[in-house]
Parts: structure tokens; sequence; C-alpha cells
């Protein structure tokens, strides 16, 4: 839906792949970024066993025969509950893959890192919200082998959005949480607690075992969380 709406795209080869592939305009340098975390230095990929590793396993016992996933995007923000009216999405046509659903903390947290003519031009739309569990019943999900949650500021509302009964089926949890801290109540009082803590005890509590990294250069935390 938000891409549709833009009516010119720009061209972006991925590198030794032979791909191209339709981006926003002006958002090449963040896909460049965002391709080398990924495919060569591997930020997804650390502390045990990966999604690669199940591609592998699956190819071996198929011979010789290349596992290719198979994937579905869904137009719908993932959250803590079902809202099918809609809530607030800001887009960054610049700086796409900082788009959002709290946009004064992701211009916050980027403050220094990234110039402000990146963030120039935002754009405001209404898109359905669902939760993890949701979608995992109605598609029939039974097993996830890793969950990448990359969602700019709203982590926590993702991983809330898990209903008790369907975190078993998570094999493997890798997350990008900006080093914020959220506002707690507990018996009348407001405490301040780093997001990412909060984060880490929930998904010990469900189970995992979880490492940190932080990069001051990007005011982040990688999660690692891997089940016992």
């Amino acid at each position: 839906m938000v891409y549709d709406e833009h009516e010119s795209t720009a061209r972006f080869l991925l590198p030794a792949t032979g791909v191209t592939i339709d981006i926003l305009p002006g958002s090449e340098i963040e896909v460049e970024v965002i391709y080398r975390e990924i495919f060569e230095d591997g930020v997804y990929c650390k502390h045990g066993r990966n999604v690669a590793d199940r591609m592998k396993d699956e190819a071996g016992a198929g011979g010789s025969k290349q596992v290719m996933n198979v994937k579905a995007l869904l137009n719908v923000a993932l959250g803590d509950r079902v809202c099918a009216a809609g809530v607030p999405f800001t887009l960054f046509p610049r700086h796409p893959g900082n788009s959002t659903l709290n946009p004064e903390e992701r211009i916050r947290v980027q403050r220094g890192i990234v110039e402000p003519y990146f963030f120039e031009g935002a754009r405001q739309y209404v898109v359905p919200m669902t939760t993890l569990s949701d979608v995992m019943e109605e598609r029939g999900i039974e097993r996830v082998d890793i969950l990448k949650v990359d969602v700019e500021g709203a982590e926590l509302m993702v991983l809330k959005g898990v209903q008790d009964v369907h975190w078993s089926r998570i094999s493997q949890v890798v997350m990008e949480v900006p080093d914020i801290d959220e506002e707690i109540y507990t018996e009348g009082t407001i405490a301040s607690v780093k997001r990412v803590l909060l984060i880490t005890q929930l998904l010990k509590k469900h189970g995992f075992m979880v490492i940190t990294e932080f990069d001051p250069n990007g005011k982040n935390h990688m999660v690692y969380a891997r089940r016992i």
C-alpha cells in the first residue's frame, strides 16, 4: 500500500547476485548499508545456529536441490494488539528502513548519526495492525526457525503480541533494539528501564538464552536469543 502510492522507483543492483530490485528514489545509500549488514557482515547470524544452517540441512536431505524460502509480504504492522482501523505509520522516503510507528523516537535516536536531510519529506499513513500470534494462526505456522525483529521502536510491542502458547514454536530470535528507556508503572511509581533489559527478561522468561551486543555508533543493541 505505502510503496504502491509512490509513482516512481529507482533500480538497485544487489552486489554479487545479478539481481536488480526496485527501491525508493534517494534511498540507495541506505539499501547498500542494509545489504552489507545482512549479507557481508552477517550481523543477524551470530552466536549459534542460524537459518542458513537450516537451509543447508534441508538441501542435504533433498540431495543437491537448493532450498529457497517461500516469502509472503503482509501489508500490516505487527504490534501487541489487533487494530483493523489502523495505526499511524510514518514513512521516510529517503530513509525507508527507519520508517516507524514512533517517528519522534526514531529521529531522536538517529540524531548525530544520520543527516537531517534523510528525514525530510516524511509521509504518514494509516495501516492495519495485527499480532504475530494472529499471523501464525492464520497462516498455519507451526515452527519458526528464526524470528528477526527490526521494527524501529516497536520491538517490545511485537514480542508482547506473541501469546504464551506460541512461544514454544520459536527457536531463535534476533533483534535490533534502540538504546531507549521505557517507563514502567509499579506500585504507584514510575521507573525508567532500558528497553533492551525488558526484552531480555521477556525472552528469558520464555526459555531463551540471550546475548546482547551494544553498538555505540548506531546507538543500538543487537539481541541474539536461542532456545535452551
